[in-house]
């Protein structure tokens, strides 16, 4: 985000970052979070394709009750491993208007892609999960329904396959 010098940024005024490709690394992320309480209008967090790694997911999970309003959320084609992934695990859900999310899993041990899905299968208000590891790739496309609402996983992962339909059956 660019703001012309002088600009004093209103709560109300960004409802967006689109900050994919930036090279965006865990000290800007450190920042961009404890920031994260002067955007509780934020609706669209796309921090994909940048070197965000467990440490700066970790930050963002810390911070992440501010997005309240958090529509969508793409983390995906980073470098977060099993202790940043459990980190956001834990506070995905707070966040009460969360219908999409992006998220590789190509770093998870077993365990923390079995976590994640089963926090995502309790989120009633997800709408859709992609937990792809290739860019803009899947093999498999899920859907569920929980709850009477439709949850559809996109994902290129055999094991995530597994687990989603050995959880869902259970549902």
């Amino acid at each position: 985000v660019v703001l012309p010098v002088g600009h004093r940024v209103q709560q109300a005024d960004v409802e967006e970052f689109r900050l994919s490709g930036f090279q965006i690394g865990d000290n800007e992320v450190l920042f961009l979070a404890a920031m994260f309480c002067y955007f509780p209008c934020l609706k669209y967090l796309d921090l994909s394709q940048n070197k965000i790694t467990s440490t700066g997911a970790t930050a963002m999970a810390a911070h992440m009750s501010h997005l309240q309003q958090l529509e969508w959320l793409d983390l995906s084609h980073n470098a977060i491993s099993d202790y940043g992934a459990m980190a956001m695990n834990e506070k995905l859900t707070h966040l009460r208007q969360l219908t999409y999310l992006k998220f590789t899993v190509s770093n998870l041990s077993t365990n923390t892609k079995k976590t994640l899905l089963t926090t995502l299968s309790n989120m009633t208000h997800l709408l859709e999960a992609n937990l792809s590891r290739r860019t803009a790739s899947y093999l498999y496309l899920i859907g569920f329904y929980k709850k009477g609402n439709r949850f559809t996983i996109q994902t290129d992962d055999v094991e995530v396959v597994f687990f989603a339909n050995q959880l869902f059956s259970q549902v």
